[in-house]
């Protein structure tokens, strides 16, 4: 039976960077990705001045990948428009693109990273945490990060969300050049009865159009992809015209069925399980924490002093980090906090570390 130091389970933002710190601080940690391959998922993919920080921290360069410059915002509904410059400059890229540079950055700090590993059991033991991964037997860990997004490992599921009557779909399109030049340097946001969609351009000429809507209204567009962009597009001229002409990328879009809630940091006593990252499908472009919150949650492990944020449908979790969390001095302060975002409850965690 293998023994690995640390073992990141997921590959997405938040696991790729966990490994990649880990990795920087020496440790030997083992990667394990489901996928074959990194893949299109459902995301604004608009990256903020403060995520655009934390990936340059972890050696990623944006602009190499060829990530699209955003600075202004279009907000329309109807015939009626308003327009806007953002207060700082940012970027859009493909979470394609993006993961597959994360996971090969990982690699190269020494990471391993296992490809179409997919974890079938987690299981506690009183040393260690033993781990069933498809194709490569059982593995042992003493600390594991789960970075598993809005998917959950089987006996460990989560609470969902509030915010359970919303559908999400992304699907990318190859605009002319025409409609490039006009969408250039700007994130459009379209709004319509019972949800609202972005629009933006991301690498190699191609827009990512990203929508949320209620369950209801998409049974009254006949629950079919074609019949709710087709009424979207009916009410939104601005939208139709960026996108008469323009190829799909997809036969189908992806969809996103359900809001789960989940943004913390747990170490119990030994053996460890950390949960990092944003469990959450998070589809708007602005404000868009989808990328800027898994790595805030990895750069605030690694500070002295942390102001960690744990963001769980009960109290239960945070009084258990408060009280079992290997840090010499922890403040808890719970209030109620993110109800607009779907998050009921939350607590701030202050972690003061001992370690130098």
């Amino acid at each position: 039976m293998k023994r690995r130091e640390v073992v990141v389970i997921g590959g997405g933002v938040a696991g790729s960077a966990a490994a990649i710190r880990l990795a920087q601080n020496g440790q030997d940690v083992l990667l394990l990705e489901k996928e074959p391959a990194a893949h299109d998922k459902v995301c604004g993919e608009f990256i903020a001045a403060d995520a655009q920080h934390y990936l340059r921290e972890l050696g990623i360069d944006l602009a190499a990948l060829d990530a699209e410059r955003i600075t202004g915002i279009r907000i329309t509904r109807g015939q009626r428009t308003s327009s806007a410059r953002l207060p700082f400059s940012a970027l859009s890229l493909s979470r394609r693109v993006l993961d597959e540079a994360l996971l090969v950055r990982a690699q190269d700090q020494g990471a391993r990273v296992w490809r179409g590993a997919a974890v079938t059991a987690l299981i506690k033991g009183p040393e260690c945490w033993h781990i069933e991964v498809a194709g490569h037997g059982v593995i042992q860990a003493e600390t594991i990060f789960l970075a598993t997004g809005k998917h959950d490992l089987r006996e460990w599921r989560r609470p969902r969300g509030t915010q359970n009557d919303f559908l999400g779909f992304k699907c990318h399109f190859l605009l002319t050049p025409t409609q490039r030049v006009a969408l250039a340097e700007h994130v459009e946001m379209t709004l319509f009865n019972g949800g609202y969609a972005g629009l933006g351009l991301v690498e190699s000429g191609k827009a990512n159009l990203c929508l949320v809507v209620t369950r209801r209204h998409f049974a009254m567009y006949g629950k079919k992809w074609d019949g709710l962009l087709g009424a979207i597009l009916k009410a939104a001229p601005l939208l139709a015209e960026r996108l008469a002409g323009a190829e799909a990328c997809w036969p189908r879009p992806y969809p996103s069925l359900e809001f789960l809630t989940a943004l913390y940091i747990v170490f119990p006593p030994r053996p460890r399980l950390g949960c990092i990252g944003w469990g959450i499908k998070w589809r708007s472009f602005l404000p868009s924490p989808a990328m800027a919150c898994p790595l805030r949650s990895i750069q605030l492990f690694w500070q002295p002093n942390a102001i960690c944020v744990a963001a769980t449908p009960t109290y239960t979790i945070a009084r258990h980090v408060a009280t079992f969390c290997p840090w010499s001095e922890v403040r808890l302060c719970y209030r109620r906090w993110l109800n607009f975002r779907g998050l009921n409850e939350g607590c701030y965690l202050h972690l003061k570390s001992d370690r130098s």
